[in-house]
């Protein structure tokens, strides 16, 4: 960022070449499995920039998908509050990683706590599916 100027200045050459990165990771977001690689590898906080101040409308739209894309995922929670993601990316109902994305995510994430919190929320959804099948059976 350059001093007197507003926004963030990229010479021609940079602002291409980011064109071309973060258009790619737009259409690699579209997969659960990418959503959560990308924010992983601590993306967010380098495009959170780009989406606020970046004068190239097309780098800074990229950005912006890229960023509502690894949003929508769950297990990104934590990363996007630290890199601290505008609230206007916050999503009410995100979606999860699915068993067979858990278990290939842990491979390439060994440290990761993916399988134990997709565990403690299959055995949520269990006990709340159990309490529900209770309250039938009592009415019945």
């Amino acid at each position: 960022k350059s001093e007197g100027k507003k926004g963030l200045s990229l010479t021609p050459e940079q602002s291409e070449a980011a064109k071309r990165i973060v258009g790619c990771l737009k259409f690699l977001t579209m997969v659960n499995a990418n959503r959560y690689r990308v924010a992983q590898i601590g993306a967010a906080s380098l495009l959170i920039p780009l989406y606020e101040e970046c004068m190239d409308t097309l780098l800074r739209r990229n950005a912006q998908t890229v960023l509502a894309n690894i949003a929508m995922l769950a297990e990104n929670g934590q990363v996007l509050l630290d890199s601290k993601l505008p609230e206007e990316f916050l999503v009410p109902v995100p979606m999860r990683l699915s068993k067979d994305e858990v278990n290939q995510l842990t491979i390439e994430f060994p440290t990761s706590t993916l399988r134990e919190s997709f565990n403690q929320l299959a055995k949520e959804r269990s006990e709340a599916a159990l309490a529900q099948v209770e309250q039938l059976v009592k009415k019945l």
